[in-house]
C-alpha cells in the first residue's frame, strides 16, 4: 500500500515577497500572470537575434530529414559566420545541437520548447567582456568624478 495524494486541482501556496499576510490570496492570482507573462517574454528571441537567424540558417542546411546530418564543410561555414556576427564558436555549436535535436524530435525550431533551449544559448549581448568593460569604465568615470567634487570643495 502506497501513500496517495488527492489532487483538489487548487494552485499550490505561495508566499510572496511584499505582500502583508492577509493580502496575498487577493493578489497573487494578478502576480502569478505577471511572473507568468514576464517569464513568457523573457524566454522570446526577437526575430533579429543573432540565435534565432541562426538557427533557422542551421534548419535550412540539415540534411537527410529527421537524420538532421550536417556536413562537415558546412558546418564550418556555418559557425564561421556566426563568429563573424558576434557568436562565441561554442554557442554556435551549442545552437546547432539544439536545431539538430529539435529535428530528430520532429519539433518546429519556432515551437516554444526549441525557443527557451535556444534562449539559454549566451546570445551577443551577453558576452562577458562587455560587460565587464562597461563596469569597469562606470567604475573609473565615478573615481574621477569623486576626484573632481573633492578638489573642488578643497578637501
Amino acid at each position: 500500500m502506497g501513500t496517495h495524494v488527492a489532487n483538489t486541482g487548487a494552485a499550490p501556496h505561495l508566499r510572496l515577497v511584499g505582500i502583508a499576510p492577509g493580502d496575498e490570496e487577493a493578489v497573487s492570482p494578478v502576480r502569478r500572470r505577471e511572473v507568468a507573462r514576464e517569464n513568457r517574454l523573457s524566454s522570446d528571441l526577437g526575430a533579429d537575434d543573432i540565435r534565432a537567424e541562426f538557427s533557422v540558417e542551421v534548419a535550412r542546411s540539415l540534411e537527410g530529414g529527421r537524420a538532421a546530418m550536417l556536413r562537415p564543410e558546412r558546418r564550418r561555414a556555418l559557425i564561421a559566420g556566426a563568429v563573424d556576427r558576434g557568436l562565441r564558436e561554442f554557442d554556435a555549436n551549442l545552437v546547432i545541437a539544439v536545431v539538430q535535436d529539435a529535428a530528430r524530435r520532429s519539433e518546429g525550431i519556432a515551437s516554444p520548447a526549441v525557443r527557451s533551449r535556444l534562449a539559454l544559448v549566451p546570445g551577443v549581448a551577453d558576452e562577458p567582456g562587455l560587460s565587464w568593460l562597461l563596469g569597469a569604465a562606470a567604475a573609473v568615470a565615478l573615481a574621477l568624478f569623486v576626484a573632481l567634487v573633492s578638489w573642488l570643495s578643497g578637501g
